[in-house]
């Protein structure tokens, strides 16, 4: 028998301003709970469990662990005698700032909201009642509005709205833990654990900042408690809350484990970074943990619908990110072949044409790594069959998709989402994932006609459009938001539509694309003869559509500087568009035609980023490079302008350098420098590569959409109360 570990999570026992509940109903229902754990479970130390999950032996059948996050006062003053009483092991995930003595933002909120002599309140340009009858519903979605925000903007307006609602006289009592109730928690020999350093959704926050969060957090618990601290809980703990930046920075931070809040069980299969959690609320009792027999239901519910497709085990869905685990790779759901054929998941990906930009371009690694996890996938396009025999198109049927066109052309055609409903009912597809506008402001509606849930990727960053543009657009972001998930690429692209698009609703979540890593192994490191590139030539590459937004102007400006300090070094600029007359005469009039190689639109793609000294992008804008993640799968530094979700793929030092955009003298300065120091550019190289094999596969990004897909279905779903 498979041995398993289930997880419990509890945070505040008793009411709070922000988790208000009846007097000592949280007290009699978790010596309930925890009484029934004692009778009926066999409950081991988090630590234990963690490491005998690893070996897949040692764990007793009806295995529990323990868990508190937050570090309330209550858990110390309620839930530690009973557990004391009882003989049983816990783990509480502590943060230092509240230990400290800072009240958590929502406390403080959720306190200022109710004390304040005001009747209303303005936020984001809307007024919310604070009557008796109306505080509940302001004051959730205060806390979800600024739950999405990054530290520094949460922290503004939580105090703009204490200044804003001035509450006289009075003051909050901190609810948390302090030091030496933490203290006294290792002495009685309870596992600490770590929260963060100040509860921050991570995925809101950049690479840099979320490791110094992790480093600092756990680094500050261990010198003050003088306890070692090897796990993590990530706060809140959703999917949207953690990231494969968080992953790694969990990782690097020295954490052997960390756990979510995904509802499940875990086995020998799960990745350790990201086990599972059923989150308890105290004032429930004994029907608390109804919330594990439901989570069965949804999955034999999803079975019913798929006859012949046996319920999801929890524990399948190991929710791998990050680096792959030595076993079998994660399959979607359970009963899949590992490879084609057998019962999957059916994906129908819905886009708006099949040229030859970068949403249509990551059809195909997409399709390769769904198709090996065991997914059925079909490609609906928009538009006509004006694209039949383009390069796309052959392409995705070469990764073994069949495209269907649906010749619609027009977002105003009356017949168009009635036309696509129907294709979506006869497709038996179980999860539509719309791509680009038209797509996902159709598909919305037709895939609630169809009874269909669908996801939907924006690929763009937003910019002030002109009236009609603007207004596609706006429909395409209300449409996206009544879906199950919009999804962008990264955080640079959410916070920009949220800057456009304020007053949104829905759940907007981040999920990184990813590349086909296996198309860059034992890759010839040589370019092709008729490039007729010198041997021995440093050869700089940019990839990407001959487009001004593209700024290779802005590189030609700078390779100047890097010609007269490298003279043997050439440009190799791949790819066509309608700029392509524009630079050429740019580099005669600068004299650079000798140094400057124009390829033109290739397919060897991998061959030439591996052969590569060194790669520029020098963008506008970015969502999320597609180009710079393939530049790491090859090793490759890549010297780039720091926009966008750039940031978020290139480690600025250690995988490559940043520059400002539009300036083209530092661009063409650190090119220079970087081609005059080998030893630096072969420990970049080897840090992107790195980095590209924890973080840009393809399997990897497939897996993330496999949990969101899990979830638009009703196969997973959280339970409980607290923030994390």
């Amino acid at each position: 028998m498979r041995q398993r570990l289930l997880i419990l999570c509890w945070h505040n026992v008793e009411g709070t301003d922000a988790f208000p509940a009846l007097p000592g109903i949280g007290t009699t229902g978790i010596t309930r709970q925890l009484v029934f754990l004692r009778r009926f479970a066999n409950v081991v130390s988090l630590r234990d469990g963690v490491a005998q999950l690893r070996t897949g032996r040692g764990l007793p059948s009806r295995a529990v662990a323990i868990t508190f996050d937050d570090g309330y006062r209550d858990n110390l003053d309620i839930a530690v005698p009973i557990l004391r009483r009882l003989g049983l092991p816990a783990t509480f995930f502590l943060t230092p700032e509240f230990l400290d003595g800072r009240t958590p933002w929502w406390e403080t909120l959720a306190w200022t909201l109710r004390c304040s002599p005001s009747t209303e309140l303005t936020w984001r340009g809307e007024r919310l009642s604070l009557a008796d009858a109306d505080l509940r519903s302001t004051t959730e979605t205060l806390t979800r509005d600024i739950k999405a925000m990054d530290e520094g903007a949460r922290s503004a307006s939580v105090a703009d709205l204490s200044a804003e609602l001035s509450v006289a006289g009075g003051r909050l009592e901190s609810p948390m833990m302090s030091w030496e109730d933490a203290t006294r928690l290792v002495r009685m020999g309870f596992a600490i654990g770590s929260h963060s350093t100040r509860h921050s959704i991570l995925a809101n926050e950049n690479a840099a900042a979320q490791r110094a969060d992790l480093i600092d957090a756990r680094l500050r618990l261990q010198e003050r408690l003088t306890n070692s601290v090897e796990i993590l809980a990530y706060p809140n703990g959703r999917l949207e809350d953690y990231n494969l930046t968080t992953v790694v920075a969990a990782e690097g931070a020295g954490h052997v484990a960390a756990l979510t809040t995904t509802p499940g069980l875990n086995d020998y299969r799960t990745y350790p970074m990201t086990l599972k959690r059923f989150v308890m609320d105290p004032a429930a009792g004994l029907l608390g943990f109804t919330e594990i027999p439901r989570f069965y239901a949804r999955q034999a519910r999803a079975s019913l619908r798929n006859p012949g497709q046996r319920a999801e085990s929890p524990a399948t869905a190991s929710g791998k990110i990050g680096r792959p685990m030595p076993t079998r790779r994660r399959r979607m759901h359970a009963g899949e072949k590992q490879t084609g054929g057998g019962d999957a998941l059916r994906l129908l990906i819905l886009i708006d044409s099949l040229g030859l930009g970068g949403a249509e371009s990551l059809l195909v690694p997409f399709i390769g790594a769904a198709r090996r996890s065991g997914v059925a996938v079909k490609v609906a396009v928009l538009s006509g069959r004006s694209f039949l025999r383009n390069d796309m198109v052959d392409s995705v049927r070469a990764a073994g998709v069949e495209p269907h066109f649906l010749g619609i052309e027009r977002l105003l055609d009356p017949r168009a989402i009635p036309r696509l409903a129907r294709y979506l009912r006869t497709s038996d597809c179980d999860v539509v994932h719309a791509h680009l506008g038209y797509s996902i402001t159709l598909g919305a509606p037709a895939a609630r006609l169809a009874r269909r849930p669908m996801v939907a990727t924006f690929h763009h960053v937003p910019s002030p459009l002109p009236a009609a543009e603007a207004v596609k657009e706006r429909l395409s972001v209300t449409a996206a938001s009544t879906s199950a998930a919009c999804i962008f690429v990264s955080d640079a692209q959410r916070a920009a539509f949220a800057a456009l698009y304020p007053r949104r609703t829905g759940r907007w979540i981040v999920i990184r694309n990813g590349v086909d890593l296996e198309a860059f192994r034992g890759i010839e490191a040589t370019f092709p003869p008729e490039l007729e590139i010198p041997q021995g030539s440093p050869v700089v590459i940019i990839v990407g559509a001959l487009r001004r937004p593209k700024g290779q102007h802005r590189a030609i400006a700078a390779w100047e500087l890097v010609c007269a300090r490298h003279p043997s070094a050439r440009l190799l600029l791949v790819g066509s568009g309608p700029e392509e007359r524009n630079l050429r005469q740019d580099v005669q009039a600068r004299g650079l035609g000798a140094s400057v190689i124009f390829a033109g639109f290739r397919r060897d793609i991998p061959r030439l980023l591996t052969a590569s000294t060194l790669m520029v992008s020098a963008s506008e804008t970015e969502a999320l490079p597609t180009v710079v993640m393939e530049a790491g799968a090859a090793s490759l530094p890549v010297v780039a302008t720091s926009v966008g979700g750039t940031n978020e793929v290139i480690d600025d030092g250690v995988t490559g350098v940043l520059v400002p955009p539009d300036r083209p003298d530092l661009l063409g300065q650190a090119v220079a420098e970087l081609l005059a120091d080998p030893s630096t550019l072969a420990a970049m190289a080897d840090a992107a590569g790195r980095r590209a094999r924890a973080e840009f596969g393809a399997g990897t990004w497939v897996d993330r959409l496999g949990e969101l897909y899990d979830q638009a279905r009703g196969i997973t779903s959280g339970a409980g109360a607290g923030c994390g």
